[in-house]
């Protein structure tokens, strides 16, 4: 019994000291539990959330003071994680006090910077691997399961609950694949998805654990491109095309320098040029199908055409039952009206032209409504000149700040400007309350001089990024991938930079895995 005792409670400290199982749980309830398709069960999800994530990260936090690693292996890049810390929380609690806002950011930041990316990056080799492999697995594994049966829904055409829902679980709005919250955020929590599975398919050492990466990695690009959110794909594109640029650079390495940056480009380019083509092809494919469903649908759902009785043998002639594309006219349905008048007796040839002013053909019958049109989709334009009306919330943004340029330097708190410059666009209509753009989002919070700190962090790791992403190590590639894309998100949606925030919690586990990958020796 004490031996069990101590297994059980050594199990349980391995799962609570696990930033990857801990980063992976965070992101489910965020961005998977806390749809309002599943809105029959939010209150287990919030409280799940603020009992178990909430409290889960700030341990971590204490473990990462309690085991802190030796003063060498400490980068620079945690002290200035330190001051950007303190820049949020100090200023903005004197200015504002313990409001919800500020203690969400307060909390996500805390948990972001060293629950997730100083104990990632501090850990010892052997054990980031297998936190890092662990995290592969998992997000593959939710890839896979999502995948499959958002694909299910794409191909039924259906979506599970949309009366209830805002966004239901398939097919929305006619042609957008969603997972139950937005077509964007879902888009998303695709790619993390997908960059995982790829850095799993890159450390896999079998052929067959490898084959089932790239199956979650594969229905993931899919779903991506049926989400039709244009920041999504684009940034997976472009993002499939800088891995390609630095694998061709590593395979390439005895080739003369300017031939391998010729060629890597070309192969950049290629990657994209190839998916942006491949996306819109299969789009188009996916709306013609949605289209032949819809069509069919509407055929099935029109009245059924009432048949007629028998016609005695002896009548002059028999009457056929029309098919139901024919057209039907006004005397004709002066006619069906006498014989469902007339329905509990046989109805001859002389009664239905008794009934109608013209008498009726041997081919003409009851009536049918006209067929619906062909529903006719069509996909998203590839841009638009107001970024869906982002551009309009820029503007008022810049506007405010000329009014009052000392929250461009200061910051105007936690989510306390996006009302401020949604009002009069566009996106007021929608209820946004967000400025669409990760880095003027975090400018209007924290101010220039939080961003500077965050830029300061960014330049100080850089370096062992790029060598990490250059390198060659397994899974290396699609973490640098998984930057790029978040990076690109980043300039048209907030999440990126949103403290606990899906995109930006595995963003910053990437960074901590190439940063600690890069500063080995020999990297």
């Amino acid at each position: 019994m004490e031996r069990m005792s101590r297994t059980i409670r050594r199990a349980m400290l391995a799962v609570a000291q696990n930033e990857a199982l801990f980063m992976f749980t965070a992101f489910v309830v965020a961005g998977v539990l806390s749809t309002s398709l599943l809105y029959w069960y939010q209150d287990a999800v919030d409280l799940a959330y603020r009992y178990i994530v909430v409290p889960w990260g700030m341990a971590l936090c204490l473990l990462r003071i309690a085991k802190r690693p030796e003063a060498q292996r400490t980068g620079k890049e945690i002290a200035i994680l330190f001051m950007l810390l303190a820049w949020i929380v100090v200023p903005f609690a004197i200015r504002f006090g313990l409001t919800f806002n500020n203690a969400t950011s307060w909390q996500g930041s805390v948990s972001v910077y060293f629950a997730i990316y100083a104990l990632a990056s501090e850990r010892d080799a052997a054990t980031r691997e297998k936190r890092f492999d662990l995290a592969c697995a998992l997000f593959a594994a939710l890839g896979f399961v999502l995948g499959t049966a958002m694909l299910w829904c794409a191909w039924n055409v259906q979506t599970l609950d949309p009366g209830e829902a805002e966004f239901g679980f398939g097919i929305y709005d006619r042609m957008i694949l969603c997972h139950g919250v937005h077509y964007n955020l879902t888009g998303m929590v695709s790619v993390c998805c997908l960059m995982m599975a790829l850095a799993g398919a890159e450390r896999a050492k079998k052929p067959v654990v490898r084959v089932g990466y790239a199956v979650s990695a594969i229905e993931m690009m899919l779903v991506i491109v049926l989400t039709q959110s244009r920041t999504a794909r684009y940034a997976m594109i472009i993002a499939l095309g800088a891995g390609a640029y630095a694998f061709l650079l590593r395979r390439w390495k005895n080739k003369g320098i300017a031939r391998r940056q010729i060629a890597a480009i070309a192969a950049a380019c290629a990657v994209v040029i190839c998916g942006y083509a491949g996306a819109k092809v299969f789009t188009d494919a996916a709306l013609s199908h949605y289209e032949r469903v819809y069509t069919q649908r509407a055929e099935e759902a029109r009245p059924a055409a009432q048949t007629l009785a028998p016609v005695p043998e002896n009548t002059p002639a028999a009457i056929e039952i029309a098919t139901a594309g024919e057209p039907v006219t006004a005397s004709e349905n002066a006619a069906a009206s006498a014989i469902e008048t007339a329905a509990s007796e046989p109805v001859t040839a002389s009664a239905i032209e008794t009934a109608a002013s013209e008498p009726v053909t041997a081919s003409k019958t009851a009536p049918v409504a006209p067929a619906e049109q062909t529903v006719e989709l069509e996909a998203r334009a590839p841009v638009d000149g107001s970024l869906s009306g982002r551009t309009e919330v820029w503007r008022t943004l810049i506007e405010f700040w000329k009014e009052s340029p000392k929250y461009f330097f200061i910051g105007n708190g936690t989510g306390r400007t996006g009302s401020i410059v949604v009002r009069g666009t566009s996106m007021e209509s929608l209820g946004a309350l967000m400025i669409h753009n990760a880095y003027l989002q975090y400018i209007a919070d924290y101010g220039i001089i939080g961003f500077g700190l965050l830029m300061a962090f960014a330049l100080c790791i850089a370096p062992a990024v790029l060598r990490a992403f250059f390198g060659g190590r397994p899974g290396m590639t699609a973490m640098g991938m998984m930057a790029i894309a978040a990076l690109l998100t980043g300039l048209m949606e907030s999440q990126p930079l949103g403290a606990m925030t899906p995109i930006n919690m595995v963003f910053f586990f990437a960074l901590a895995m190439m940063k600690s990958t890069g500063s080995e020796k020999g990297a």
